[in-house]
């Protein structure tokens, strides 16, 4: 199975900056995973959440700040803030880079035609149909993966062009990665590790090497998870 970084090594390194992505691929990730978002000024950041509110008590929204409004408080916390620019420039990691879109990119070819030129496998996370069918006319379609809503979006999705669906562990009390398979034909599937007995809104996300034995089981061809040394560990 394939493991992928959620948002890079960031157990042992802070989120979605060019060190997790780094040590994510140097731990021997399939991919690491990022999420660019836009600030006020319209430069596209590698950033998680809409406030700044969890990793700097800044409870502003990143689409209120400037660039450098956000990268200055972000240095006031010792976080080095990354920008989706930097990682096509500089990240030289042996690991497929997996941008999530954090925001909607269905009118932005720019991007799209970033991520088909990067110097690296890039994969294009997509949440709706039409960013996807954007992304199919720059990107292959075992490039571009589909963040879907529901289970029951994987038709839609599917026959915009995306080679990967993603579903959540939580979802796999309904559907299994083999239902989806069956339902839409020849796909990939991720699965998100979310364990439910974990509240912390990201730690929830580290993956078992239980979760990741039920996910094969049940069909899954990858992995989303922060524990990527663990889950390496379990091949």
């Amino acid at each position: 199975m394939k493991f992928i970084a959620h948002r890079g090594a960031c157990l042992e390194a802070t989120e979605n900056t060019l060190d997790a992505l780094a040590r994510g691929a140097a731990y021997g990730a399939y991919a690491v995973e990022c999420d660019p978002r836009p600030t006020k000024d319209g430069k596209l950041v590698i950033f998680h959440d809409d406030t700044v509110k969890r990793l700097a008590g800044d409870g502003r929204r990143v689409c209120e700040m400037t660039y450098a409004e956000l990268k200055d408080r972000l240095a006031y916390v010792g976080i080095s803030l990354c920008t989706f620019d930097e990682v096509l420039e500089q990240y030289n990691g042996s690991a497929a880079v997996l941008f999530d879109l954090s925001y909607d990119a269905s009118n932005d070819e720019a991007v799209f035609k970033a991520m088909a030129n990067a110097p690296f496998r890039a994969i294009a996370g997509v949440h709706n149909v039409d960013e996807a069918k954007l992304a199919r006319r720059f990107m292959p379609a075992e490039n571009v993966l589909a963040f879907m809503p529901s289970p029951d979006a994987a038709e839609a999705f599917h026959e915009a062009g995306c080679g990967i669906l993603r579903l959540w562990e939580d979802w796999l009390n309904e559907v299994t990665p083999t239902d989806i398979k069956t339902r839409v034909g020849q796909t990939e599937v991720w699965i998100m590790a979310h364990d439910n007995s974990n509240t912390h809104p990201l730690y929830c996300m580290n993956g078992s090497p239980a979760s990741i034995d039920r996910a094969a089981a049940l069909g899954a061809d990858g992995m989303l998870l922060n524990d990527i040394r663990m889950a390496v560990s379990c091949k």
